[in-house]
């Protein structure tokens, strides 16, 4: 009896396993089956394309299709790749865009307050510093430290804040505080970021003459947005030149070296500050010169501007400007023949 039983069970389990195997072989035959079906559908469909692609109406419609849709991938991927590799090698784009914006800021708040810039006072230095110098300079510290609270910051009024080693903003609130408080539309708020001691990032704005410069390096610079350049003529006799305040040059025994610089040249023009340096970058001017005992925020902004312009910004031996300085800025050219007359002043 229970060998019956036994018999019976292994009959059922090998019909169950058979089975089993019977549907799997036919699920295997089946997709095989649609596999070749597939094969013998593409064949097909092949073949109709070449027919297809022989018929004058037919070739114009859909041959060019693909190529043109591949063409079309290819450029936006080579668009995308191409702003990747221009965004990787300009990491300072958005300290340039922060320091226009400062820059804008600055002179926002000064504006409301030209003609009326309150009662001036005199700094240990001599120079004039009135409540709008502070006022903005306080207005851009807060912003930097709130964007970049690891980076330092100096200004003319409040002076460095922050380790020496670290990223620096250099700050001129008012850049011209004689024409500011004269009503002379000649000023303008600076802003520079150094990094290991170099100027990479510079802004000027001139909110009375509605002007911002501003450059970067390795992403030339602008007026306004709009891309500037050096006017580089070669000859001294062809050349306009602007002058910071004569007394400076006498009083560093320059006077006869701006004297014969005024006579070798086309024009000169008595517009110092900063606004000399940007007229030769945007080549309404060729040499602007300074004899003034400069600071690092009087400069600092101008560097990448000139420089990204096209032009050359050094002291008066040709070497590289430092604070206490006189400034000299050219279309290039003619850079070593204004460091010539001065060497022989």
């Amino acid at each position: 009896m229970l060998r019956a039983l036994a018999l019976a069970c292994r009959r059922r389990a090998g019909g169950r396993a058979t089975g089993g195997l019977v549907r799997r072989g036919h699920a295997r035959q089946g997709r095989r089956g649609l596999r070749a079906e597939g094969r013998r559908g593409r064949r097909r469909g092949c073949a109709r394309g070449r027919l297809r692609g022989r018929h004058p109406a037919r070739r114009g419609a859909r041959g060019p299709l693909v190529p043109q849709l591949r063409a079309a991938r290819g450029a936006r991927a080579r668009s995308r790749c191409g702003r990747a590799r221009a965004e990787a090698a300009s990491p300072v784009k958005r300290e340039l865009a922060f320091a226009e914006e400062l820059a804008r800021a600055g002179g926002e708040i000064a504006i409301a307050r030209f003609g009326n810039p309150g009662e001036p006072r005199r700094k240990h230095d001599g120079s004039w510093v009135t409540d709008v110098d502070e006022h903005v300079e306080r207005e851009l510290r807060a912003r930097i430290a709130e964007a970049y609270p690891d980076h330092a910051i100096l200004g003319e009024e409040e002076g460095l804040i922050g380790p020496d080693d670290a990223p620096q903003w250099v700050i001129d609130p008012i850049d011209g505080t004689n024409n500011f408080l004269a009503g002379i539309p000649i000023w303008g708020t600076l802003v520079a970021l150094r990094v290991d001691g170099e100027s990479v990032v510079g802004a000027a704005c001139a909110p009375a003459l509605g002007e911002l410069y501003s450059g970067a390096r390795s992403e030339g610079a602008r007026l306004n947005g709009a891309p500037i350049a050096v006017d580089p003529v070669e000859r001294l006799e062809d050349a306009t030149v602007v002058l910071g305040g004569l007394h400076h040059f006498v009083e560093r025994g320059l006077g006869d070296f701006v004297t014969e610089l005024a006579a070798r040249t086309s024009r000169d023009r008595g517009l110092g500050d900063f606004w000399g340096h940007t007229l030769v970058a945007r080549g309404a001017a060729h040499v602007m010169v300074e004899a003034a005992r400069l600071s690092l925020w009087d400069i600092a902004a101008l560097e990448p501007i000139v420089a990204e312009a096209g032009g050359r910004l050094t002291d008066l031996d040709g070497e590289p400007w430092s604070p206490g300085s006189p400034c000299l800025t050219s279309c290039g050219p003619i850079h070593d023949a204004v460091v010539e007359l001065a060497r022989d002043a």
